[in-house]
């Protein structure tokens, strides 16, 4: 069954090819590239989400902060041009994580373990290549739990970042600027496929 931007109403003929109800997510803004929405379907439908939701890929907005609202049901992706499709997968799986956990586990120790785990099983999608390490690094500036979470389930950068971390002590300076540099190498894997329809 083909994915549109059209909102649609659940209803007994909305199968995907498993036999299977797909999730009911509203893309309202256009264009929301093919792979975010393949991602967010195969997402919501393995764990059979019982809710409509709204998915808003917002191109070219230079605002950092992209956020889910789970009592409404929204996600909005603030998608920089210059960010790589691998880098936008993290954000949109992060996302994802809230709409799926209640609120009150925001950036907890079971929200961390679920998006690393939704990372491990989906990747980037759309044939691109979305690690751990690179889901821990893009995330990093968050607390230190995402750093405990990420080497407890076996993140090299992880590991090697809590060895060097001194509790209690705010970030190293340098943070911001190397996960930039991350997004950048990023987006030099980033393959044309992906972009085509940015």
């Amino acid at each position: 069954m083909p994915i549109t931007n059209d909102r649609t109403t659940p209803s007994p003929a909305r199968f995907g090819q498993t036999g299977r109800a797909m999730a009911d997510i509203f893309f309202p803004m256009l264009p929301t590239p093919d792979w975010a929405q393949v991602l967010s379907h195969r997402v919501l439908d393995d764990a059979d989400y019982p809710h409509h939701c709204r998915i808003e890929w917002r191109w070219g907005d230079q605002r950092p902060r992209s956020w889910a609202n789970p009592l409404l049901r929204r996600i909005v992706i603030r998608a920089a041009a210059d960010r790589g499709h691998a880098a936008l997968a993290s954000t949109l799986l992060h996302e994802i994580a809230h709409l799926m956990l209640p609120p009150t586990e925001h950036h907890s120790r079971r929200f961390w373990r679920h998006f690393y785990g939704l990372v491990e099983r989906y990747g980037a999608g759309g044939g691109c290549v979305l690690t751990m390490d690179d889901a821990y690094l893009l995330s990093r500036h968050y607390k230190v739990r995402a750093m405990t979470v990420a080497a407890e389930l076996g993140a090299r950068a992880a590991r090697s970042n809590l060895a060097l971390r001194v509790p209690g002590e705010p970030q190293p300076r340098g943070w911001l600027d190397e996960s930039h540099a991350l997004e950048r190498r990023l987006r030099e894997q980033t393959c044309d496929a992906c972009t085509s329809n940015a």
